[in-house]
């Protein structure tokens, strides 16, 4: 199981401010939950740090092998999921940052490095970078000051919004694109621009002129995810992010390709282990 170290919920009144988690894992391959379907409800602007350890972490249709202070930056419409390279546990510092934080410091702008860029492309900061080595010291003093201080205040603040700005300044590097297949590219295009589509098996695979087999095979190779899962986790993304800026969860599921409010729910639950009402900050 994982052993989750220390985690911090920052909250301004009932809105979600950011998450602080610092956690131990085990070999990825022996992870307590099937990350092709699950989801986590933490669904903010997130940034992962690897402590220790060595990774494989899957961002839509790359591959990015992550050593000690790798940095990667993931929006909340990005599918992704880990694999480990040696049998041994990792260690990370995740942060999860909510819209009320760059609301309440006005310093939406630096949100950008999260979304001008290809989906999956330009994630990773080098740990041995310049910008690297700065990050990884103000993610040990934000633990430090958690630690001093764990109803945290403004200082601790202080130190995230100095995280964003290198961040916005920082030189981002890709996954590991040799071995892309160009189908599977074009298929990743061709459902995030249907998602309110039916977008079955045989119409994709009738689409790029390739067998139903040959999809399925090409696809999970690429991005660690069947095509079933991909399509939902993407359909459940698009929700929350709807969601979060004020549509009503009945009209964001069906805008999202769910068809009706019953199904989203059931899918919702099962996926997130939470109904919508509770995670979602919107009316039904």
């Amino acid at each position: 199981m994982t052993s989750v170290r220390r985690t911090i919920t920052y909250k301004q009144g009932d809105d979600k401010m950011y998450i602080f988690g610092h956690s131990v894992n085990p070999n990825a391959r022996e992870v307590s939950y099937n990350p092709e379907t699950h989801i986590s409800v933490n669904h903010g602007l997130e940034i992962f740090l690897l402590l220790k350890g060595e990774i494989d972490f899957l961002i839509e249709n790359s591959t990015y092998p992550l050593s000690a202070r790798d940095i990667l930056l993931i929006n909340e419409t990005e599918v992704h999921t880990l694999r480990s390279v040696r049998d041994s546990e990792y260690e990370r510092i995740t942060l999860h940052i909510f819209p009320s934080f760059f609301e309440k410091y006005g310093v939406a702008d630096y949100k950008k490095v999260f979304y001008e860029r290809v989906p999956g492309r330009h994630n990773r900061i080098r740990g041995y970078s310049p910008e690297g080595e700065q990050l990884y010291a103000l993610f040990m003093k934000m633990e430090r000051y958690i630690q001093e201080n764990p109803t945290c205040d403004k200082v601790i603040d202080a130190v995230l919004i100095e995280i964003l700005y290198l961040l916005n300044s920082a030189s981002l590097s890709e996954g590991d694109r040799k071995k892309v297949n160009e189908t599977v590219a074009g298929i990743l295009r061709y459902i995030n621009e249907h998602l309110s589509d039916s977008l079955t098996l045989n119409e994709i695979a009738e689409t790029f002129y390739i067998s139903k087999y040959h999809l399925c095979h090409i696809f999970k190779k690429s991005t660690g995810f069947s095509i079933k899962d991909y399509i939902i986790q993407k359909r459940i993304l698009l929700v929350q992010s709807l969601c979060q800026n004020g549509m009503r969860i009945s009209e964001a599921a069906a805008q999202a390709g769910f068809g009706n409010y019953s199904n989203f729910y059931r899918i919702y639950v099962d996926r997130t282990g939470h109904s919508p009402s509770k995670t979602l900050k919107t009316q039904i």
